[in-house]
């Protein structure tokens, strides 16, 4: 845990660093061995805690110059910006406020939006707001950049009362029809989708319908009540689905759209046991209103990731590709084989916010295919798995950064050379959506690019930081090192939170989270390869010793290449 408090210390910017000294000192001692066996020590940790806590408005400021300074400065990595963001959402959190409530308003007084500027002000001292339309939602309000931003540290400063809340969440798969087209739970309320709207356009229209039956802010924010703008704030394309408001009153959060799914989850579920189950499903997707105005939105409305993925499934590929090779070992009689073969099934892909509870599930699998090789689970994924993760999530980081670029019509008119989608996709025979990706193309293309794309742009600041990665063997070596390192320390992480919620130890969820993707990714690699060798009819063991031995030479040999595209990929430079 030490370690993790550390990486956290790291992540602040130099204002927030000058205003926390007790917080260097205590980086420091946390490298204290056996610490916790030290009561002197674990005294001074807390003093020095103690003497790291600011005002939590300081705190606020500090944290987001920080993060503007990284946004202004062309040369900041991707990472920096990231790790700047978390820290102002942690400082934002410290005073029951989110990034999501807060971060829409300071970013449009940033862009001298005239709305969001006159929201600001009517937060300070009361000054009325002007009539909402889209064109005010589109005009500038004339402010300097310094007066921009002593506008944000006065909002971040202020102790205020938030206005109030309501958050707007959805449900496919579902409708009201036993019960009319809304149930009322007073903070919440239940609306089926496709009859709500239906109301909209009869109050509209003035051929009937109620205007009191909807919350205010769908006939004032023309975000959300306009039919013209309907599809890109509610569900498209979806027969049956449930609009949630939750009303939140004035109260702060540090997470209104998880407070407001936990209310709503509840209330669902207690529903689906008396109902003996339930076939509703939640949508990605929320809509936050403060004021009877929209503050905040994620992507629209749609399907989870689960009702997408036959997008781009590849099972009948596979069956074929695996039958001459399967087809001597069926029947199964391998006892391993057959207990690798069921553990398969339960460390399928997950989606993000898969509940972080089933790392569990995925370390079992680690541990089944670890106990074959006479090792513990962790070393087996560090030992063997390390160097090749790192080496793949590079390539895809070299070609996803070029690849994001390519369909950006905006950018062909003002970057030169900007290969084309069908350049880095070289579709193979055999399989109507299977390629291989050109990573060799999309690693020519970095340094040209990072030249040539706009200062500003998200998508400069990721060519930028990936081109600096791979300017020469030297800092591609200097890049695996830290990868590995961080890969070593989220195993490390695994392990904590495994052995937590295995024995019942203190555990955040929240910090499970961070490792369960993860987890789940490394047991996928884990349990595949396993299969890979009783297929081949090899020791597991040997497999791995062989992966290991062939990584371990990759790594070694990256300073020596005599270019980024043979360290990288293998090819020598042409």
């Amino acid at each position: 845990m030490a370690e993790d408090v550390q990486q956290v210390i790291a992540t602040r910017g130099p204002r927030l660093r000058a205003s926390t000294p007790g917080l260097s000192k205590l980086k420091e001692l946390l490298s204290t061995p056996k610490l916790g066996a030290k009561p002197d020590v674990r005294q001074q940790a807390g003093d020095f805690l103690r003497s790291g806590q600011v005002e939590w408005g300081q705190a606020s400021v500090a944290a987001f110059d920080d993060l503007l300074a990284a946004v202004r400065d062309p040369a900041a990595t991707t990472e920096t910006v990231a790790a700047r963001l978390r820290v102002l959402e942690s400082a934002l959190a410290m005073t029951g406020r989110s990034l999501r409530s807060e971060g829409s308003l300071l970013a449009g007084v940033l862009d001298d939006a005239a709305f969001d500027i006159a929201v600001a002000r009517r937060k300070l001292d009361g000054t009325p707001l002007p009539a909402p339309s889209r064109q005010a939602k589109l005009d500038s309000a004339g402010l300097t950049p310094d007066e921009r931003v002593a506008l944000c540290h006065a909002l971040l400063q202020q102790e205020r009362t938030p206005g109030r809340q309501a958050i707007w969440v959805v449900y496919g798969r579902a409708r009201l029809a036993a019960a009319g087209w809304r149930v009322d739970f007073g903070p919440v309320t239940f609306y089926d989708g496709p009859a709500m709207l239906g109301l909209i356009d009869l109050v509209r229209d003035g051929t009937g319908g109620r205007r009191e039956d909807l919350p205010e802010e769908i006939w004032a924010d023309p975000e959300l009540g306009d039919p013209a703008r309907r599809d890109l704030t509610w569900p498209k394309d979806v027969e049956r689905w449930v609009a949630v408001r939750v009303d939140l009153g004035t109260r702060r959060y540090a997470d209104p759209v998880r407070t407001a799914w936990e209310q709503v989850e509840a209330l669902v579920q207690v529903a689906g046991f008396h109902a003996r189950g339930t076939a509703w499903e939640r949508f990605s997707g929320y809509l936050f209103v403060e004021d009877g105005q929209l503050r905040g939105s994620s992507f629209p409305f749609g399907p989870p990731f689960d009702r997408r993925r036959h997008l781009h499934d590849y099972t009948d590929e596979e069956l074929f590709r695996l039958a001459p090779r399967l087809q001597p070992h069926l029947p199964v009689t391998d006892p391993l084989l057959a207990e690798l073969l069921q553990v398969s099934a339960l460390v399928h892909d997950r989606e993000e916010s898969a509940d972080p509870t089933t790392l569990l599930q995925d370390v079992r699998a680690i541990e089944l295919v670890a106990s074959r090789c006479s090792t513990a689970w962790q070393d087996l994924l560090i030992d063997n798995l390390a160097i090749d993760a790192v080496r793949q999530a590079a390539r895809l980081d070299v070609f996803n950064a070029v690849w994001t670029m390519t369909s950006n019509s905006e950018l062909k008119a003002h970057v030169p050379d900007l290969p084309e989608p069908n350049d880095l996709q070289q579709y193979l025979p055999g399989g109507h959506h299977r390629y291989q990706l050109r990573i060799d193309v999309a690693l020519a293309a970095l340094e040209p690019l990072a030249q040539a794309m706009p200062t500003h742009h998200a998508g400069g600041r990721r060519i930028r930081t990936v081109a600096a990665a791979c300017a020469d063997p030297a800092a591609l070596q200097a890049w695996v090192e830290a990868a590995i390192e961080d890969y070593k320390r989220r195993v490390r992480r695994l392990k904590r939170c495994r052995d937590s919620l295995i024995h019942g130890g203190p555990i955040s969820l929240d910090v499970a989270q961070t490792v369960q993707r993860f987890a789940n990714r490394q047991a996928q690699a884990v349990v595949a390869t396993a299969l890979e060798a009783i297929l081949q009819g090899r020791s597991i063991a040997d497999v791995f010793a062989e992966h290991r031995h062939d990584d371990a030479a990759w790594r070694a040999e990256i300073g020596d290449a005599s270019s980024v595209a043979e360290a990288l990929l293998g090819q020598p430079e042409a």
